[in-house]
């Protein structure tokens, strides 16, 4: 008969009390943002089914110069899928005032962590979360960020100071030109789909050339059809 620890009279192992520590699945919402000068920027986006569905991807960067140089790139990979959510009824009144009844919420972060100097708080490169509205959660349920998010679909976009929402330093409008600024570049070019201001391409019998957006396109590890699911944003 074997004997137990209790009955020859040992003490049983003392167990170090762990507390585990949740995965960061929700970067846009760490309290650590008010503490830094970030930028934020809004992309409103609609379906090409009228009436199916509307978006916006409010971002976080602490350095928007690099963001709107090098593009907001994105694929499958940078979404934590474990953090998002659906709301039934309860939404922002500016999207339930049109008409919209539900909400799907998506997160999303860089890969990279913001290696500035003196910075050393672990914070992303960027931070963002998605909310897709539309009248029925069919829709939502069916929503796919990395089929449904392309960037000819952008209406509006702005990025302004993130604490104190007084300075502006980009606003695009779509089929409003006059209203459109980059404080920080001017009319450079930015890549991606940053939605203005683009190069012109020149075209054969047309000088005038035409709007070029670039998009580059990698694959993700995670996606099982080998879909080109790389976002240029």
């Amino acid at each position: 008969m074997a004997t137990t620890a209790h009955s020859s009279g040992e003490r049983p192992p003392a167990y170090t009390p762990h507390a585990a520590v949740a995965p960061d699945t929700r970067p846009f919402a760490d309290p650590a943002w008010n503490l830094s000068d970030f930028k934020q920027v809004f992309f409103d986006l609609d379906s090409p089914k009228p009436g199916s569905w509307t978006a916006r991807m409010s971002l976080r960067t602490r350095d928007l110069p690099r963001l709107m140089r090098e593009g907001f790139i994105w694929t499958a990979d940078n979404i934590h899928h474990e953090a998002g959510c659906m709301k039934r009824g309860a939404i922002r009144p500016h999207f339930s005032d049109r008409g919209w009844k539900h909400c799907r919420i998506f997160y999303l972060s860089s890969l990279e962590i913001d290696a500035r100097s003196g910075s050393g708080d672990g914070m992303h490169f960027w931070a963002a979360e998605l909310d897709v509205y539309a009248k029925n959660t069919a829709d939502l349920a069916r929503f796919r960020p990395e089929v449904d998010i392309v960037p000819e679909r952008i209406y509006f976009a702005e990025a302004y100071d993130g604490k104190s929402k007084t300075g502006t330093y980009y606003m695009y409008r779509r089929g409003r030109p006059k209203e459109c600024y980059n404080i920080i570049y001017g009319d450079m070019p930015l890549p991606g789909a940053w939605p203005w201001p683009k190069e012109k391409e020149p075209r054969e019998g047309d000088a005038a050339g035409k709007d070029v957006v670039s998009v580059t396109h990698r694959s993700s590890a995670k996606s099982a059809d080998r879909r080109k699911d790389c976002i240029v944003m």
